[in-house]
């Protein structure tokens, strides 16, 4: 008489060759109970994870924190101690309360959220204390309690060409979009961090292990170039670009574990790239009154605040339009445009430029922002693949309603 026996057995297989983690569900039946033949059936439908740093490194390919304001705080803000592989992120466009709280409730759900992205930094000004009487503290203590990383792109997104700007003008008519400032930044990473004099070829392999997991780059990024000596002996040297906050990482286990080679630090030359801010220069004119109905459109609102200089009509043609999200006061101050599209604007600021024959378009600050959020995922989705969930927030949203 033939005994099935089954069992259940929960194992955890490491792909090193891209860091990712896989949970496999495997059952193994035993057609006797003497009998040594099994047969393993693996569960693939269990959800795939992967080391925060990697994902940190997608981030970064995709906007460089190189290319942020300088006065912005972007890039990795909160890094659990011991961080879990990530199978689930959240977007959200503010770390709220409430958005908080529905990441820590998906765990409920059998998902745990391990990193949350969040398109405004919810660590801005230096925190001299982390206490329960202030939200913002509380939301980052319930973080680094429940083991959830938190990272933030904000200005390195509205700069970057096909970034929150740019897909703000996206639901607007067809035309010709040019920054409104370009400044001066180096590709992506402002330092060569070199490390020469190296004689033995498995050193050359230490150095690049030490700087892809101390810093955000890949071992594509690598460089190697090769010296003979005179007696025919082998030199080697190993180079990769590299951002400041990184080298003030991994010098310090470069000079203590490599302190007989030559370590060396340069700038890169800087290249011009596109500050925050677009202009768009309408192919065909169209009138006000159409332009709020498509911004309207684009960002699914039912109310907006439109300021117009003297004199016009809502079929005044526009032929130009300024746009930057969030607070853009700052940067469409004196700029040429018809229109002024940007979240939020002071009263004064409307008040100059509807003086100045430039009519203003305010949608509140974050619902400028948060669609881009969409896009976003689908940009993550095909880096990652299918190694993790992406969902973006469903409690999200503006503070400010027109009622």
């Amino acid at each position: 008489m033939i005994r099935i026996f089954s069992w259940l057995h929960h194992t955890k297989i490491f792909l090193k060759n891209k860091n990712l983690i896989l949970n496999r569900y495997t059952t193994t039946v035993r057609t006797s109970a003497s009998s040594n033949y099994r047969r393993t059936f693996v569960d693939h439908t269990a959800p795939l994870a992967m080391d925060l740093q990697e994902i940190v490194k997608t981030m970064e390919s995709l906007a460089p924190t190189s290319i942020a304001e300088e006065w912005d705080n972007v890039g990795l803000l909160v890094e659990p101690s011991n961080p879990s592989p990530i199978s689930h992120i959240l977007l959200t466009n503010d770390l709220t309360e409430s958005v908080m709280k529905e990441a820590l409730n998906q765990e409920e759900n059998g998902c745990k959220v391990g990193l949350i992205v969040s398109y405004h930094p919810p660590i801005f000004k230096p925190l001299k204390r982390l206490t329960q009487s202030s939200p913002k503290e509380k939301i980052i203590i319930q973080a680094i309690e429940s083991g959830v990383a938190i990272y933030s792109p904000h200005t390195a997104h509205d700069v970057l060409w096909g970034g929150v700007n740019d897909w703000m003008l996206s639901g607007i008519s067809k035309g010709i979009i040019t920054p409104l400032a370009v400044k001066q930044v180096t590709s992506l990473k402002s330092l060569c961090l070199s490390v020469g004099g190296i004689t033995d070829q498995e050193d050359c392999k230490k150095v690049t292990n030490v700087l892809c997991e101390s810093t955000n780059t890949t071992q594509k990024e690598v460089t190697f170039s090769t010296e003979e000596t005179a007696d025919m002996f082998k030199i080697f040297t190993v180079k990769c670009g590299i951002d400041d906050r990184s080298l003030r990482g991994v010098l310090p286990k470069l000079t203590e574990q490599f302190s007989n080679y030559k370590i060396t630090v340069s700038q890169l030359d800087k290249i011009p790239k596109p500050g925050a801010g677009r202009l768009l220069t309408l192919a065909h004119p169209i009138n006000l009154n159409t332009l709020v109905l498509q911004v309207k459109r684009h960002l699914g609102l039912q109310h907006l605040r439109l300021a117009k200089p003297d004199g016009w009509s809502d079929d005044k043609l526009i032929s130009s339009v300024a746009v930057c999200v969030g607070s853009g006061a700052s940067v469409l101050r004196g700029v040429k445009a018809n229109v002024y599209l940007t979240g939020e604007m002071s009263h004064h600021d409307v008040l100059d430029a509807t003086a100045r024959g430039t009519a203003c378009i305010l949608c509140e600050h974050s619902n400028t922002e948060r669609g881009f959020l969409h896009v976003f995922k689908k940009l993550l989705e095909g880096k990652l693949s299918s190694t993790v969930k992406l969902s973006v927030s469903q409690t999200d949203k503006d503070p400010l309603c027109i009622v």
